[in-house]
Protein backbone atom coordinates (compact mmCIF):
# COMPACT_ATOMS: atom_id res chain seq x y z
CA UNK A 1 0.00 0.00 0.00
CA UNK A 2 2.98 2.30 0.51
CA UNK A 3 3.50 2.36 -3.27
CA UNK A 4 0.29 4.34 -3.75
CA UNK A 5 0.95 6.79 -0.94
CA UNK A 6 4.28 8.07 -2.26
CA UNK A 7 2.94 9.57 -5.46
CA UNK A 8 -0.62 10.40 -4.38
CA UNK A 9 0.27 13.82 -2.98
CA UNK A 10 -1.11 15.49 -6.10
CA UNK A 11 -4.62 14.69 -4.85
CA UNK A 12 -4.26 17.46 -2.30
CA UNK A 13 -3.10 20.10 -4.76
CA UNK A 14 -5.57 22.89 -5.44
CA UNK A 15 -5.15 22.43 -9.19
CA UNK A 16 -6.16 18.76 -9.05
CA UNK A 17 -9.13 19.46 -6.79
CA UNK A 18 -10.22 22.25 -9.13
CA UNK A 19 -9.86 19.98 -12.17
CA UNK A 20 -12.20 17.50 -10.47
CA UNK A 21 -14.71 20.24 -9.66
CA UNK A 22 -14.55 21.40 -13.28
CA UNK A 23 -15.19 17.85 -14.51
CA UNK A 24 -18.21 17.40 -12.25
CA UNK A 25 -19.53 20.86 -13.10
CA UNK A 26 -19.14 20.19 -16.81
CA UNK A 27 -21.14 16.98 -16.55
CA UNK A 28 -23.90 18.82 -14.70
CA UNK A 29 -23.85 21.69 -17.20
CA UNK A 30 -24.05 19.36 -20.20
CA UNK A 31 -26.91 17.34 -18.70
CA UNK A 32 -28.84 20.52 -17.98
CA UNK A 33 -28.16 22.71 -21.01
CA UNK A 34 -27.26 20.51 -23.97
CA UNK A 35 -30.00 18.61 -25.73
CA UNK A 36 -31.22 17.63 -29.20
CA UNK A 37 -32.21 21.21 -30.06
CA UNK A 38 -28.89 22.95 -29.47
CA UNK A 39 -26.59 19.94 -29.93
CA UNK A 40 -28.30 17.61 -32.43
CA UNK A 41 -25.41 15.21 -32.96
CA UNK A 42 -24.14 15.33 -29.40
CA UNK A 43 -20.73 16.55 -30.56
CA UNK A 44 -20.56 19.49 -28.15
CA UNK A 45 -21.52 17.29 -25.21
CA UNK A 46 -18.92 14.69 -26.16
CA UNK A 47 -16.23 17.33 -26.73
CA UNK A 48 -16.85 19.12 -23.44
CA UNK A 49 -17.08 16.02 -21.27
CA UNK A 50 -14.00 14.50 -22.92
CA UNK A 51 -11.96 17.70 -22.43
CA UNK A 52 -13.00 17.91 -18.76
CA UNK A 53 -12.16 14.26 -18.16
CA UNK A 54 -8.88 14.53 -20.04
CA UNK A 55 -7.82 17.57 -18.02
CA UNK A 56 -8.40 15.74 -14.77
CA UNK A 57 -6.94 12.38 -15.77
CA UNK A 58 -3.84 13.77 -17.49
CA UNK A 59 -3.12 15.88 -14.42
CA UNK A 60 -3.26 12.74 -12.27
CA UNK A 61 -1.18 10.65 -14.68
CA UNK A 62 1.37 13.42 -15.16
CA UNK A 63 1.76 13.82 -11.42
CA UNK A 64 2.24 10.06 -11.04
CA UNK A 65 4.92 10.07 -13.75
CA UNK A 66 6.98 12.65 -11.85
CA UNK A 67 8.30 9.68 -9.91
CA UNK A 68 10.00 8.28 -13.02
CA UNK A 69 10.26 10.86 -15.81
CA UNK A 70 10.05 14.62 -15.53
CA UNK A 71 9.83 15.05 -19.32
CA UNK A 72 6.92 12.64 -19.63
CA UNK A 73 5.20 14.22 -16.63
CA UNK A 74 5.53 17.71 -18.08
CA UNK A 75 4.04 16.56 -21.39
CA UNK A 76 1.01 15.07 -19.64
CA UNK A 77 0.56 18.15 -17.46
CA UNK A 78 0.69 20.28 -20.61
CA UNK A 79 -1.99 18.08 -22.22
CA UNK A 80 -4.13 18.56 -19.09
CA UNK A 81 -3.70 22.33 -19.33
CA UNK A 82 -4.52 22.33 -23.03
CA UNK A 83 -7.64 20.21 -22.45
CA UNK A 84 -8.92 22.60 -19.81
CA UNK A 85 -8.20 25.58 -22.10
CA UNK A 86 -10.16 23.82 -24.85
CA UNK A 87 -13.03 23.29 -22.42
CA UNK A 88 -12.95 26.98 -21.48
CA UNK A 89 -13.26 27.88 -25.15
CA UNK A 90 -16.21 25.47 -25.52
CA UNK A 91 -17.99 27.19 -22.63
CA UNK A 92 -17.27 30.60 -24.18
CA UNK A 93 -18.60 29.44 -27.56
CA UNK A 94 -21.77 28.17 -25.91
CA UNK A 95 -22.26 31.47 -24.08
CA UNK A 96 -21.80 33.46 -27.29
CA UNK A 97 -24.03 31.33 -29.51
CA UNK A 98 -26.77 30.27 -27.11
CA UNK A 99 -29.87 32.47 -26.77
CA UNK A 100 -30.60 32.86 -23.06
Amino acid sequence: MELFRKSAGYRFLDAFVLANVVELGTRHFCARFLDGRNDPGGRTLAQMTHAARSGCRNFAEGSERLMTSCASAMELLDVARASLCELRDDFNAWLISSPH
